[in-house]
């Protein structure tokens, strides 16, 4: 997530020039989605987990489901600005 952080203030630069569209941002966009995604799987798995009590902790159950959904929302902006495809389906944590 910090490699993601650093490029975004990088690519911040370039829109500045007006140019909004530009083959590295695009290269960003796919990376976080990528990134997102398997992010989305483990809060998923850790969920999973907690639930069927198979992961020692504190953590309660809405914690990763918050984390999840929070993930949706911030994908759904994202493929609302550039050319990532909104996949999202939030039942689809609701196993």
């Amino acid at each position: 997530f910090n490699n993601l952080y650093l490029r975004t203030i990088e690519y911040n630069g370039y829109t500045r020039t007006g140019i909004c569209d530009f083959p590295a941002l695009d290269s960003l966009n796919n990376n976080a989605d990528e990134t997102m995604s398997c992010f989305k799987e483990f809060l998923n798995e850790l969920k999973k987990g907690v639930i069927e009590k198979k992961i020692l902790g504190t953590i309660v159950p809405l914690v990763p489901d918050h984390m999840f959904r929070e993930e949706c929302y911030y994908l759904t902006k994202l493929s609302m600005v550039s050319n990532i495809k909104n996949t999202n389906v939030i039942l689809q944590n609701q196993e």
